[in-house]
């Protein structure tokens, strides 16, 4: 079967890394809801205050959510998706690599998500 999007890249950062970033990392923990809705508003995939409240709502069920709001974010940068096994086995370490990869490739001048800045230019159709 082919790749849905061979041109993305693999994540710089493994799980279980989140000494590098020890803030993000007891964000991520703490408040998970939140944090996936700082990932959302960051690359302009989803509005923070909604993607929140969705991901408080689902209860047990947030780790699906985040998979999809993580891989979607992460494709706003280049990157490729995570997996569900791995968002439903450790959430918070998923979410905390993908905050420093999402950081990470934006500092290094990648991606930055979201609608395009300027509108494609106008063609003319000759008669």
């Amino acid at each position: 079967m082919p790749e849905r999007n061979p041109g993305l890249a693999y994540m710089m950062h493994v799980p279980g890394g989140c000494m590098e970033d020890t803030g993000d990392c007891c964000y991520a923990s703490c408040c998970p809801a939140c944090h996936m809705g700082s990932i959302a508003d960051r690359t302009n995939t989803g509005s923070f205050c909604m993607t929140a409240a969705i991901a408080s709502c689902l209860g047990p069920f947030s780790p699906l959510y985040l998979k999809c709001v993580a891989s979607k974010a992460l494709e706003s940068v280049g990157v490729k998706p995570v997996g569900y096994v791995e968002s439903c086995s450790m959430p918070s370490c998923v979410a905390c690599q993908v905050s420093r990869e999402i950081n990470e490739r934006k500092q290094m001048g990648g991606k930055t998500g979201g609608a395009p800045t300027a509108a494609p230019t106008a063609q003319t159709v000759a008669r």
